[in-house]
């Protein structure tokens, strides 16, 4: 049954990496989707855009501005810190020299570009207990596509953005439109459907007048 709904993510220890704190529902839904139904097209990327599927989602969708998007919002929360970290490759000559054998052929590895590529480079991390979001959907679909999300944002092998608990609730007032919309008169062009790095489908948007509830719009505000 379509109904508003709020989604709680329940972090565990508070810690998430993400430049933005966007977020949209419809992403974590779509990649739960493709997870369980379609993983090979997760490998799918700007060079073969044709390829893109969109899956079904329980999601109410709105057509405006000639595109479309889902009734869902972007990421609510209240950051209660900005942390600054690092993340480092090295390539071990020791362990390859163990490993690799070249035979008689000549090899060189480049360390200044490509694969073996050295990094030291910082990751931005926010602190917050719980991540909620509004939507216009199935509530029992939506929750049960959410149950494989065990970790949000970046670094996620690190232990970064994990989950210890969902929540989905019947709610009582529709606050989907918490996020930005097409519009033509709008100073932002970006994408309103996943994927939203998809820049074929990016649009002139607006963001509505939330109240200090979105997460994205606490970082940009100066």
């Amino acid at each position: 049954m379509i109904e508003p709904l709020k989604v709680t993510a329940h972090l565990l220890d508070g810690r998430i990496a993400s430049t933005d704190l966007m977020l949209p529902l419809d992403s974590l839904l779509a990649w739960a989707w493709i997870t369980k139904h379609r993983p090979e097209l997760l490998n799918v990327t700007m060079a073969n855009y044709s390829n893109i599927f969109q899956p079904p989602l329980p999601l109410d969708r709105i057509e405006a501005q000639g595109t479309w998007y889902y009734a869902c919002s972007f990421a609510c929360a209240d950051p209660k810190a900005e942390l600054r970290s690092y993340w480092n490759k090295r390539f071990d000559a020791t362990e390859a020299e163990q490993a690799v054998d070249f035979g008689k052929r000549k090899a060189k590895i480049n360390k200044q570009a490509g694969l073996y590529r050295g990094h030291h480079s910082p990751l931005c991390v926010f602190l917050l207990p719980k991540l909620e979001w509004y939507a216009r959907g199935d509530g029992a679909e939506v929750e049960s596509l959410l149950s494989s999300v065990t970790h949000l944002g970046k670094k996620r092998s690190q232990g970064y953005g994990l989950v210890r608990e969902w929540e989905v609730e019947t709610w009582s007032e529709d606050l989907s439109w918490l996020r930005p919309v097409p519009d033509p008169n709008g100073d932002e062009i970006m994408g309103v459907h996943a994927p939203y790095w998809l820049i074929q489908d990016h649009v002139r948007v607006s963001w509505p007048n939330d109240n200090g509830r979105l997460a994205a719009r606490k970082i940009l505000a100066p």
